[in-house]
């Protein structure tokens, strides 16, 4: 939507310098970004760069406004067409004018969190819910307290939105919900990410939930009846609609008749009396899971069940997370934007699961934000990959080392030299080395999963991967 630079200070309590009529087009935090249609460049002060050293860089190239907290980088002359906005936190000021826009919405939005698969949720929601309606959805991962007002702003003439959002430390979930204001809200499960800073899973449940706290009496909540503490939400309790989804045949919406493929599952979705068929170019319980969220929300939404498998079916993975490739012969699962326990064990089902004739290879990485339970974490992982009918792991990373330990613990397997185990482990301390060792096992046929925390750069694996193929 386009807002003025006067209604933008206005709605964050700022003083304003230069034109009040200035048109903002959009907002933006990166000073990289394209100003050159007139915009608001946010000028953050993080710990390693000061967004104000780059304001006459973005005014320059455009932008209409200019949202700071230092009054020495306002100039004495304001150039004409150009608003400085001038307040004491720009962090709080940016979620009032996202408070403010969102009072300018007059449609319905569905908010997604959840510890694990937010973005392919909120994906997988958008697309079936886009069926049969207009569908604004989170761009990249504009889910914080500093992305959540940016992609608010932009919202122009859909007629549903659909957003996520992200959480790491207490109190951000209340801030960020009371700039969503859902009328649907879908939780993925609650997992160990960022405990660091949660203490507990029952703390990021209370804190996740701040979310559904703000639902009306009219809105609904839909959540992963599978999982230990979410699906033991007794719906009488609350004062909005509470449904379901799952595995379990005492789900709303659950799935039968389940079948995985090389790159992709099928099954039959239920939704009351209703029994829809629904094909995914994913792998995995938990991303038909994911498929059987976005399905109820396109139900509550008044998006007919048929258009919204149909939409489902074209779904294949969304940038870096559980894409799948073939690749020189290869079957490449790629799900390395970010890692945590839960999503690491879940991506080694995938693997598992794949229809595989060859061998089948984890490569996993480092979790971040786990507290000082890390290592314990990672080697539980471990336990999971001797068990997955994994035939070769290679770790990456010293973290992940912990990963190799728990497998060889749980394989009986005394280390990386140890061959008369049925798991070949082997720990690298770097992408390059690890992908030596790759070249020399992998063969058509084989399948591997790339998994880890975003840091570790797993996309390298696969880039190199390609081009050793494009050379045969």
């Amino acid at each position: 939507m386009i807002i003025t630079a006067a209604e933008a200070a206005e709605s964050c309590g700022a003083r304003l310098f230069g034109d009040a009529s200035a048109v903002i087009t959009k907002i933006a935090t990166d000073s990289r970004d394209d100003f050159s249609n007139g915009g608001m460049f946010v000028a953050i002060e993080g710990e390693r760069v000061d967004g104000h050293k780059f304001i006459s860089q973005t005014v320059e190239a455009g932008a209409s406004a200019v949202l700071l907290s230092r009054s020495s980088f306002i100039p004495e002359e304001v150039p004409a067409g150009c608003a400085y906005i001038l307040t004491d936190d720009v962090g709080r000021a940016l979620l009032d004018i996202g408070r403010y826009c969102r009072s300018r919405l007059d449609i319905p939005i569905v908010a997604v969190t959840g510890s694990v698969g937010k973005t392919t949720t909120r994906e997988m929601v958008a697309e079936a819910i886009s069926a049969e309606k207009r569908t604004f959805r989170t761009k990249k991962n504009f889910n914080s307290q500093i992305g959540l007002p940016v992609t608010m702003q932009s919202i122009e003439d859909e007629e549903i939105a659909v957003l996520e959002a992200g959480i790491s430390i207490p109190g951000e979930m209340a801030r960020l919900a009371s700039v969503i204001r859902p009328d649907v809200v879908v939780m993925t499960n609650i997992g160990v990410a960022h405990i660091e800073f949660l203490g507990s899973r029952e703390g990021i449940f209370e804190e996740k939930f701040e979310l559904a706290r703000a639902l009306g009496p009219e809105g609904v909540l839909i959540v992963n009846g599978d999982d230990d503490i979410l699906g033991r939400l007794e719906p009488a309790a609350y004062p909005f609609r509470v449904i379901k989804c799952g595995m379990g045949p005492e789900n709303d919406v659950r799935a039968e008749h389940v079948v995985h493929g090389r790159i992709g599952s099928c099954f039959t979705a239920v939704l009351s009396d209703r029994k829809i068929p629904v094909d995914l170019g994913v792998i995995g319980d938990h991303m038909i899971l994911n498929a059987l969220l976005a399905l109820a929300a396109a139900d509550v939404c008044g998006v007919d069940a048929e258009a919204a498998a149909a939409k489902l079916s074209a779904y294949s993975g969304y940038e870096g997370r559980q894409r799948i490739e073939e690749i020189g012969g290869v079957a490449w699962i790629c799900d390395y934007y970010n890692a945590s326990p839960d999503s690491m064990k879940a991506a080694l089902k995938v693997l598992s699961d794949m229809d595989c004739d060859g061998k089948r290879v984890a490569v996993l990485g480092n979790m971040y934000e786990l507290g000082p339970d890390s290592p314990r974490f990672h080697r539980e992982v471990g336990h999971a990959a001797a068990g997955s009918g994994a035939d070769v792991l290679f770790t990456v990373g010293e973290n992940a080392k912990e990963i190799a330990a728990g497998a060889a613990e749980a394989s009986g397997c005394s280390g990386s030299k140890d061959r008369r185990a049925e798991l070949r482990i082997e720990s690298f301390d770097d992408i390059d080395a690890c992908f030596e060792a790759m070249k020399r096992i992998l063969r058509p046929g084989d399948a591997v999963l790339l998994k880890a925390s975003n840091s570790m750069r797993f996309g390298r694996l696969r880039d190199l991967w390609e081009e050793n193929a494009s050379r045969k």
